[in-house]
């Protein structure tokens, strides 16, 4: 650890890097629901195929469609991360 004046720490103004820190940053990852984790996969499936189809046919509807379906999938991301804030479920 590097130097820091004491009354620095006492105020809460020392930025802590160490292991230690990182290793608890790594358990709240942990934390992540499922659906979240499925809803984010679907969402870079989607873009993928919306991405896929821009570069080849073009097909409007298809690509359109695709879109739409991603953004509902990123709305629905952002509904279960609110839910899990408000509620701490």
């Amino acid at each position: 650890m590097g130097y820091c004046p004491e009354d620095r720490r006492a105020e809460g103004l020392f930025l802590d890097l160490s292991v230690r820190s990182n290793l608890l940053a790594l358990t709240q990852l942990a934390t992540i629901p499922d659906v979240f984790v499925w809803l984010a996969w679907l969402f870079v499936i989607l873009r993928l195929g919306h991405a896929l189809i821009h570069t080849t046919t073009n097909d409007m509807s298809r690509r359109f469609f695709l879109f739409l379906g991603s953004a509902i999938v990123l709305l629905l991301m952002w509904l279960v991360f609110f839910l899990r804030i408000a509620f701490g479920t």
